[in-house]
């Protein structure tokens, strides 16, 4: 996989669509995608119906920066939402205790997401707090496993990107 990243860098991830038409390339997919390079990826193949963050692929690197400045805006906006809602005990309680048990599931083995000590589990909450309040407009709430679809991301991007991906992923 590893020896492959090279050829994902280039060929790959500027049109992950040629992947799909290229016996060889889509061998390599099959293989699988270079740890380093998985996010990116991921962001591509998910891409973004709900142009929530990022703009075309092929725009000019500022117009990419704006777009990567959309995604955290996007983030913080609900972000911020989900916190004065918990900070004045308005988030509603069973939520937080469906995420809460959903957290204690989500890859125990790792201690990466442990409640209180975890090092992601600050970032995990925080997404799946900004994910509910982001859902909440359209009357949804929380689903038990999306704690899992979370860290994944949370493991291979930042917090902006996982909660976007996170978004267009289950939308």
């Amino acid at each position: 996989i590893e020896e492959n990243t090279v050829a994902w860098e280039t060929r790959i991830l500027p049109d992950v669509k040629i992947a799909i038409q290229d016996s060889r390339l889509r061998r390599m997919w099959w293989q699988g995608v270079p740890p380093k390079l998985r996010g990116a990826v991921w962001e591509r193949v998910i891409e973004n119906a709900l142009a929530l963050s990022k703009g075309e692929l092929n725009l000019l690197h500022l117009l990419y920066q704006l777009s990567v400045q959309s995604a955290i805006d996007s983030y913080k906006s609900c972000l911020t939402r989900a916190r004065r809602a918990l900070d004045a005990g308005t988030f509603p309680t069973t939520t937080l205790n469906l995420i809460d048990q959903d957290i204690q599931m989500t890859l125990p083995s790792l201690h990466l997401f442990t409640p209180k000590v975890g090092p992601l589990y600050e970032d995990l909450m925080n997404i799946l707090c900004a994910w509910v309040v982001s859902r909440s407009d359209e009357g949804l709430g929380y689903v038990m496993g999306a704690s899992k679809i979370a860290a994944m991301f949370l493991l291979n991007m930042q917090p902006p990107s996982a909660f976007i991906s996170m978004r267009n992923l289950f939308e």
